[in-house]
């Protein structure tokens, strides 16, 4: 009988698996697109682990997070020659992060190394000169701590009045901090800035929150901002999710999330940071909220974040 459910274990296990990784095969020859007035087309191929990109006039630059490597789409064509290679750290979240740029000046964010896949020396933020084939005349702006290889952030963005922020991550830096007691609660429990306190979460939000993992778009709180959006979604029309194991994927982070808003007794605090670079500036302590869309190809993140002064 023990080799019965064994073996009926191990079948389930092998389905489950051939199913996902079917209908993986299927999303690709036919992505599910939620929204009409938007189009899937190939633009390129050949980047490997691609996670950022600039327009700088006409030109496109791409990250490839692992290699350390700036890619270069001209005239949408992909040029074989990288514009800039680093160094970097790749292990986890760690990489070649972010881009952003001012006129002809590119920033990048980096985990730097003394060779590619080495240890971590630590995230580094970099300006560059961009000649419209290189990136050259590297400056070294910023140096911040970061040895953990997730929740590393690496986000870089940049405003009208020419200043630069890089958005970092908590590092895995939880818990409670100096100077304050065991009971206080350090998390920010309102979708407004942090001197507006009337309008705070309560557990009945939570549940929403918690309830929204069997809809197609769902709430999520992470420790790693990567991303700023001004705009945010209408999810007025939101089906429910009818692939059971994306709905199951979700409840692991709607199940943590309520379970930190509401009975961590102050042990669970978000350290992430965005730091203004240039001109060198002050810093704010952030929340940040995602609503996460996802369907049978995958996931597509879109970014809420709430400052904290």
């Amino acid at each position: 009988m023990r080799n019965f459910f064994v073996f009926a274990l191990l079948g389930f296990v092998l389905l489950s698996f051939y199913m996902v990784n079917d209908v993986n095969a299927d999303s690709k020859q036919n992505p599910v697109v939620l929204d009409s007035e938007f189009q899937i087309e190939e633009f390129v191929s050949g980047l490997f682990v691609p996670v950022n990109m600039e327009f700088i006039g006409d030109d496109l630059l791409v990250l490839e997070k692992n290699t350390g490597t700036v890619r270069h789409i001209k005239n949408n064509a992909l040029l074989d020659a990288p514009v800039l290679d680093v160094e970097v750290s790749n292990y986890g979240e760690q990489g070649l992060l972010g881009i952003t740029s001012i006129e002809n000046d590119v920033y990048l964010f980096f985990t730097e190394a003394y060779h590619d896949g080495g240890r971590a020396l630590e995230n580094r933020v970099y300006k560059y000169s961009w000649n419209g084939n290189e990136l050259v005349e590297p400056i070294l702006l910023k140096r911040i701590p970061g040895f953990e290889r997730e929740y590393v952030g690496g986000e870089l963005v940049s405003d009208l009045d020419g200043k630069v922020y890089a958005i970092t991550g908590e590092n895995y830096k939880i818990g409670l901090l100096q100077n304050h007691l065991e009971n206080e609660s350090y998390r920010h429990f309102s979708a407004a800035a942090s001197k507006d306190e009337k309008n705070r979460l309560t557990i009945f939000d939570s549940f929403d929150y918690l309830l929204s993992c069997t809809k197609i778009s769902f709430l999520h709180y992470t420790t790693n901002p990567f991303g700023w959006q001004s705009e945010q979604p209408d999810l007025s029309d939101n089906p429910p999710e009818l692939n059971l194991f994306n709905i199951l994927g979700n409840l692991d982070s709607c199940i943590r999330q309520f379970t930190y808003e509401n009975f961590s007794n102050g042990h669970w605090k978000d350290t992430s940071t965005i730091i203004q670079i240039e001109p060198e500036g002050d810093y704010a302590a952030i929340v940040l909220q995602l609503i996460l869309r996802q369907d049978i190809c995958g996931i597509l993140k879109m970014d809420l974040m709430f400052m904290m002064k």
